[in-house]
């Protein structure tokens, strides 16, 4: 990353470049181009702005929510409410990071006098080193790194979220909720897969049975079942505040997908997903 990033900074300052449109062609002119987003997995994105990332203590590179183990687990992960129920992180109100708060936490973290205390602070804190394109003018190191969609919610929330309809997420059984039953999946995964006939191309590249054959989904085939089957499959099969529960996640990302949205469609969504994640934890 240290080339690309020496270009950048070239680019920055400006790259004579020849106008061919121009008359005469040996117009010259400095091209200038700045970084200002980058989007990745959220390991690639850790790795390239220097915090420890998913299964951390401080796992968010926006926030400074800290997680918590569940038990006989080494494993981070970050409900709102803490188990108790007692403390809980105000989503309306979460710590978030700053530029200003990634340089004084790296700072103090290179200047602990030992190799403990620098690990302690850098598990706190949730940082390993400075970000690779902290040099450049146009990086907020807060900001320019944003969760993308698809990894956020078709790679991870979706596929969760059937875990934990099936009773398979984390190793966790489904405790005393009702979702759905090994022989209902089947039946969903079949039906799942007999649709792909009725379904055009242009739509979905393919669609498996998805009790079956669930490892071969990648990201467009699970949006593709959350947003047009789903709602079908599952309706009198989960309980209806679980079906609820799915049809609010279906709006919420159907409203990220839009091509425009108006500012109170913003806040409306802001609302929409704190009440989903409420609701999930509840």
């Amino acid at each position: 990353m240290a080339v690309d990033t020496e270009e950048l900074l070239e680019l920055e300052i400006g790259v004579p470049t020849r106008d061919c449109s121009a008359v005469p062609s040996q117009q010259w002119f400095k091209l200038r181009a700045f970084l200002v987003l980058a989007f990745g997995d959220i390991p690639a994105l850790s790795k390239l702005l220097g915090v420890k990332g998913h299964n951390a203590f401080a796992p968010c590179r926006t926030c400074q929510i800290h997680g918590v183990q569940g038990p006989n687990s080494n494993v981070y992960y970050v409900p709102i409410t803490q188990p108790g129920g007692e403390d809980y992180w105000d989503m309306e109100n979460l710590p978030m990071r700053t530029t200003e708060l990634f340089d004084t936490h790296i700072t103090e973290i290179e200047a602990a006098s030992t190799k403990t205390a620098r690990e302690k602070l850098a598990r706190i804190y949730g940082v390993n080193s400075q970000c690779i394109f902290s040099t450049l003018r146009t990086i907020n190191t807060a900001a320019s790194f944003p969760y993308d969609f698809m990894h956020l919610m078709f790679e991870n929330l979706v596929p969760n979220l059937i875990r934990h309809w099936t009773g398979t997420f984390k190793d966790l059984d489904q405790g005393a909720e009702n979702y759905l039953l090994a022989h209902v999946w089947s039946t969903i995964g079949a039906e799942t897969a007999a649709a792909l006939k009725f379904i055009p191309s242009e739509f979905v590249g393919t669609i498996h049975d998805i009790d079956q054959d669930i490892s071969l989904y990648k990201a467009e085939g699970y949006s593709f079942w959350i947003l047009y089957l789903a709602p079908i499959l599952l309706k009198n099969r989960l309980p209806p505040k679980h079906y609820q529960h799915l049809l609010d996640l279906c709006e919420i990302i159907e409203l990220c997908l839009r091509y425009s949205i108006k500012p109170a469609q913003i806040d409306y969504l802001e609302d929409k997903i704190r009440n989903w994640v409420a609701d999930y934890e509840a």
